[in-house]
């Protein structure tokens, strides 16, 4: 199966888009005003369909408790009472999902769908469902895709041992990730690019904590994902970026990027002076963390 996306336009205007899959049949997908669509092909296209109208109807009904748990205007209790029930919802549907999946191997729909809320999945969820694409379909393109980084995200996971990288900074020079780990109590790993709007509005931020914490043991080596050395090098004098930077200039298909299985930046590795991986992203801001680990 071979996922693709169609977009609708008006003139200039941005309708929609939606998946399909491109089966040995004639496909229609047919957007609408209100950005539904309604697709029509072979079995897999059928299916689709019929798993995005369930899904569609499963969001809606759950939709009144989610906008009650950020209704200021309510009170604690009543916020609370919706944020419980919208979590377990959640919980309900990402267990959903795995069984949907499990299912429907060898399907169109098994591996767009997995594709798409891996992500959710526990170790052991994600063990299942490989396994038995292995068994069902072993040349499934999506299958290969995501056993490749889901064994490249195990190398990298908490605890293990980092894996070293050496790259030029802007000046050309060949700079290791391991000599700036071995100065340093705590080294962040930071995956950005300059075209990344998230990334630079959180830049602030981590200038602060660097210029607090960097006389206290931590360190940064940025790794961008652009592939423009000139706007590359602007953005790291207009954010104040003073710590090393280093790039391939092959945006997303950094190498460095690939390693630590990186899909979506900003991005952060944590690196203790042992060398092994400390964390991956903050669920804290960077100073709290800094504070109760230095």
């Amino acid at each position: 199966p071979v996922k693709r996306m169609v977009v609708a336009e008006v003139g200039e205007e941005f309708i929609g888009s939606s998946d399909f899959i491109l089966e040995n049949t004639d496909v229609t997908v047919d957007i609408k005003l209100d950005n539904s669509c309604v697709i029509n092909g072979g079995p897999d296209n059928t299916l689709w369909q019929a798993y995005n109208e369930e899904n569609t109807k499963a969001n809606k009904e759950i939709e009144s408790q989610w906008l009650l748990a950020r209704d200021t205007t309510k009170t604690d209790a009543e916020r609370k009472a919706a944020a419980d029930q919208f979590a377990n919802w959640e919980k309900g549907r990402i267990a959903y999902h795995a069984q949907y999946i499990l299912d429907h191997i060898p399907s169109g729909v098994s591996s767009i769908l997995f594709e798409q809320v891996r992500s959710n999945f526990d170790g052991a969820t994600m063990d299942k469902i490989l396994a038995r694409m292995k068994e069902q379909c072993p040349e499934d393109e999506v299958y290969l895709a995501v056993l490749k980084q889901y064994e490249q995200s195990k190398k990298t996971e908490v605890g293990k041992p980092y894996i070293d990288i050496a790259l030029n900074d802007p000046d050309g020079k060949l700079i290791k990730v391991s000599d700036v780990v071995a100065k340093n109590k705590v080294t962040m790993i930071d995956f950005w690019a300059s075209w990344c709007g998230p990334c630079r509005r959180v830049m602030p931020d981590v200038v602060k904590a660097y210029n607090k914490y960097k006389d206290k043991g931590f360190a940064i080596v940025g790794i961008s994902l652009d592939n423009n050395a000139e706007a590359w090098k602007a953005a790291i004098k207009q954010l104040g970026m003073t710590w090393p930077q280093l790039s391939d200039l092959k945006g997303w298909q950094s190498e460095a990027a690939s390693l630590y299985n990186v899909r979506a930046i900003p991005a952060t590795i944590f690196i203790d002076q042992s060398g092994n991986i400390m964390g991956r992203e903050l669920s804290v801001d960077l100073e709290t963390m800094l504070d109760a680990v230095l």
